[in-house]
């Protein structure tokens, strides 16, 4: 050994160990390179099954409407007060007196 360069290995065990840092190296890129292909394909197989789920329902729009003269609606005003209805007028009525609106404006 030479005492000016300090301490000195073999060539024979660098490259011994060299060699062993490379497959290391090596098995900890298939290591997670399989797992990045698992989660990959877990994501694509899991967005496959929702659109599966999905899938079985109907989807359909539909209108609830009252029938009659909308009298027994109820609503809340614009100052928060609860009107229930059974005032034998109308919604549009109703609403207008919430509003501050008098029989004469809206005519």
């Amino acid at each position: 050994m030479d005492s000016k360069n300090g301490d000195q290995i073999s060539w024979q065990a660098y490259e011994a160990e060299r060699t062993r840092a490379e497959v290391a190296l090596w098995r900890l890129g298939l290591i997670l390179g399989a797992i990045i292909v698992l989660l990959i394909s877990a994501l694509i197989w899991t967005n496959l099954a929702w659109l599966n789920v999905w899938k079985e329902y109907d989807f359909e729009s539909y209108e609830v409407s009252a029938d009659g003269d909308g009298s027994n609606a109820n609503y809340i005003g614009r100052d928060g007060d609860i009107n229930n209805g059974g005032t034998g007028k109308s919604t549009e009525e109703n609403e207008g007196r919430q509003q501050g609106q008098s029989d004469a404006e809206k005519a």
